[in-house]
């Protein structure tokens, strides 16, 4: 009679645990489980956490929101646009000097080359923006730091000492230069569009106008805009 008591009992507890545990192992296998497929939602826009930018559940709230940046990934057919990034203008400058130098036809170290203001394409081009000055200027310093030899033709040929500065660069055609020992020259132009700026860049002979090098490149609108903060004023 014992021995029959003690296997009543033993099934009784084995029958209990089994119950307790059960909820835990439907959790364990809930996890395992493949994660059910998610709709997209209506506005086309994707919230997603880099997995090295995820941080441990054991981390503070606050210290997740600010340590997980999110990346933003934008559907076809949804007109979002990046109110942020962090490239600047002289990472596109950079990436077009180099297409520029990559493809330049003949001997370039030997000749004498100037940069131009790039202008919008119009119907007479000749109409030039923040964007166009800028981008000259960034050009002229990448195309100098791939050694080919770069002239600054808006250098003065005596230093102007005045009271609020000593000045050596101008656009008055009287105050520079009547002849310009130039080979080569670097311009081109802009097309906008609701997304930023297409760049078409070239590299012609003063000689022949033949064209030795060109390039193309893409600046978005929110690197475009980030250049008239502060205001930048283009004198008539």
């Amino acid at each position: 009679m014992n021995r029959f008591k003690l296997l009543v009992v033993a099934a009784v507890l084995v029958q209990g645990c089994s119950m307790h545990f059960d909820p835990f192992l439907h959790s364990a296998e809930n996890t395992d489980a493949e994660p059910e497929p998610v709709s997209p939602p209506a506005n086309g826009l994707w919230y997603q956490q880099a997995p090295s930018e995820v941080q441990p559940p054991s981390a503070a709230p606050d210290q997740r929101l600010q340590q997980s940046p999110l990346m933003v990934f934008r559907s076809l057919g949804n007109s979002y646009q990046a109110s942020y990034i962090h490239k600047s203008l002289d990472d596109y400058a950079e990436q077009m000097a180099m297409q520029l130098v990559g493809n330049m036809q003949g001997p370039a170290q030997t000749r004498r080359m100037a940069v131009a203001s790039f202008v919008e394409l119009d119907a007479n081009l000749k109409q030039t923006s923040v964007l166009g000055n800028q981008l000259a200027e960034k050009l002229m310093a990448q195309m100098q730091g791939f050694g080919l030899p770069v002239v600054d033709f808006k250098a003065m040929e005596q230093i102007q000492i005045g009271a609020q500065g000593d000045l050596l660069f101008s656009r008055d055609v009287s105050e520079l230069a009547r002849q310009q020992d130039i080979d080569l020259v670097l311009s081109g132009t802009l097309v906008r569009n609701a997304r930023g700026v297409q760049i078409h860049a070239r590299i012609l002979s003063m000689q022949d106008r033949q064209l030795v090098a060109s390039a193309n490149g893409f600046i978005p609108a929110v690197v475009v805009d980030s250049l008239y903060s502060p205001p930048y004023v283009l004198s008539e």
